[in-house]
């Protein structure tokens, strides 16, 4: 079972809960080099988030591949390579969302999207991850997952669909359990009605297949204002 991570970051929140400049801080999570990407960046607050949330999208694919809970974020190293620009038209989508769709990214929100795609490595522990983020004035989204050679073959084949979606504050906790997952996987065409969002043994979520058994991997990620499903 290919096993993706996927992390969203509600900029907007990122910035009210965390001050990234207080003394120590950035010691704690980033390497040196990052630092110094940091230090360079155009964006300092954004290549703050962006490495954040290739970190943590790294660390799900390890947590689950190993069952490891202790994190530390020094030890997942994460190198930018290419940065392009990136937009999503939006299109007319019931009910009171627009979808807008690109290659495996579906977007429910309110209008057209614009922003940066940035491709590049995490390096942990001897493994290298490749990730795909998007980067936009709202939010972070980064999926990850175990590189496979040829590096060739892997980035279209390998990257998991992902729905980012929009909650307002009255929804969140609606939103937050599996019977809401699997309804918007179903409602999207991703997965078929005989499959259904379920925890596994780790209290992990998994697509099961209820007529062939099959189990397949999902990640989910919510922050402020964004759901984030990638399968």
């Amino acid at each position: 079972m290919q096993i993706t991570g996927n992390d969203i970051i509600d900029l907007q929140l990122a910035a009210a809960e965390n001050n990234w400049r207080r003394r120590g801080y950035l010691d704690k999570i980033y390497t040196p080099a990052e630092q110094e990407l940091i230090a360079s960046a155009t964006a300092p607050d954004i290549m703050v988030w962006l490495l954040w949330s290739c970190k943590e999208a790294v660390y799900k694919i390890v947590n689950r591949s190993s069952g490891a809970r202790s994190y530390a974020p020094q030890q997942f190293d994460c190198l930018p390579q290419t940065c392009n620009p990136y937009m999503h038209n939006a299109v007319s989508q019931p009910p009171q969302l627009n979808t807008v769709a690109d290659g495996l990214t579906t977007i429910y929100a309110p209008a057209n999207i614009t922003g940066s795609s940035y491709t590049g490595k995490v390096f942990h522990n001897g493994n290298v991850y490749i990730f795909n983020s998007i980067v936009t004035h709202a939010y972070i989204h980064t999926v990850a997952v175990t590189q496979h050679p040829p590096e060739s073959a892997y980035i279209n084949s390998l990257f998991p669909h992902s729905i980012i979606i929009n909650i307002s504050s009255n929804t969140k906790e609606e939103m937050y359990n599996v019977d809401n997952y699997t309804q918007i996987l179903q409602s999207s065409g991703i997965i078929a009605a005989q499959q259904q969002v379920q925890k596994d043994p780790q209290d992990l979520p998994v697509i099961y297949d209820t007529i062939t058994q099959q189990v397949t991997s999902v990640t989910i990620s919510h922050h402020g204002r964004y759901l984030a499903i990638c399968c």
